[in-house]
């Protein structure tokens, strides 16, 4: 979706878009997702170039919009392109070799295009899809994704147990609706997670201004240049801890200004600590 749209607003003239997806309506993965789950960072860092997401991100107050007001994004969007040579096939999919795509009726349609494109590459596994890497008696456990915790959720009166497993922000999502919409007691819960779970920190050092992945980011490209020489392309730990290094340049920078010499909360932070925290930026970029 965001490819088409920069497509049309930057085409020199009009262009025929055909968007072929096995889902039957826009969204991608979010169509799949549980209904509680929300953004994992503010709206303005995601959807499309020309509408901007967080004017409908309202639900909560930091505009970390939720699956409905994604999904709502996107079939506005689809609506507005129909009028600009966009068609939408849903519940299809797409052969390569023979440059056809196939619906649930079976009928193969012949597509005629200049340029196809598969944006398919950044596609994400989800636990509703994707069957456990584990074996595990069924007559014993009730093994479910986050999507069905709403309807599976102990009657009232009744008591049960529950275990999420792993501590993204799926399992961080599932704790948190077991815990505070549920009401499941601390006893009844129980969290199986790695020793040192991977996650991005979004608050930023004190007196600095940075609050998103994106912005992270942005400070990382705009260090490499300068310390490349000659310019190339940087490997994965030099890109980040170059950022690390100019991250923590302009928090000692603006404590300093303020405090004198006392240093910034980056600068006290220990080995182990910063250490981490470029393996978790690392991560994440992964």
């Amino acid at each position: 979706m965001a490819f088409v749209d920069t497509l049309l607003a930057h085409a020199p003239g009009p262009v025929s878009v055909v968007l072929i997806d096995k889902r039957g309506q826009p969204g991608g993965h979010w169509v799949d997702a549980y209904d509680y789950a929300t953004l994992h960072q503010p709206a303005r860092n995601y959807g499309v170039e020309t509408v901007r997401l967080e004017d409908s991100a309202v639900s909560n107050a930091e505009s970390r919009a939720t699956k409905a007001e994604i999904l709502e994004h996107y079939h506005s969007l689809l609506a507005s392109w129909q009028a600009k040579g966009v068609q939408f096939v849903g519940d299809a999919s797409f052969d390569f070799a023979t440059g056809t795509y196939s619906t649930g009726a079976g009928d193969a349609v012949q597509v005629t295009a200049r340029k196809v494109v598969d944006a398919r590459y950044t596609t994400n596994d989800i636990p509703l899809h994707v069957p456990p890497r584990f074996t595990f008696n069924a007559d014993l456990l009730d093994l479910i994704p986050p999507n069905a915790l709403p309807e599976r959720a102990a009657a009232p009166g009744s008591r049960r147990r529950y275990c999420v497993l792993g501590a993204g922000k799926t399992g961080q999502d599932a704790v948190l609706y077991l815990r505070e919409k549920l009401g499941v007691p601390l006893e009844d819960l129980l969290w199986v997670m790695p020793t040192a779970p991977w996650i991005t920190c979004r608050d930023p050092p004190a007196g600095l201004k940075q609050n998103t992945c994106m912005e992270f980011l942005g400070l990382a490209l705009d260090a490499t240049p300068r310390r490349a020489r000659p310019r190339a392309p940087p490997t994965r730990p030099s890109f980040f801890s170059e950022a690390l290094r100019g991250w923590r340049r302009r928090a000692t920078c603006t404590d300093s200004t303020r405090r004198g010499s006392r240093p910034s909360s980056w600068t006290r932070l220990s080995t182990a600590a910063r250490s981490t925290c470029c393996r978790l930026a690392l991560r994440s970029a992964r």
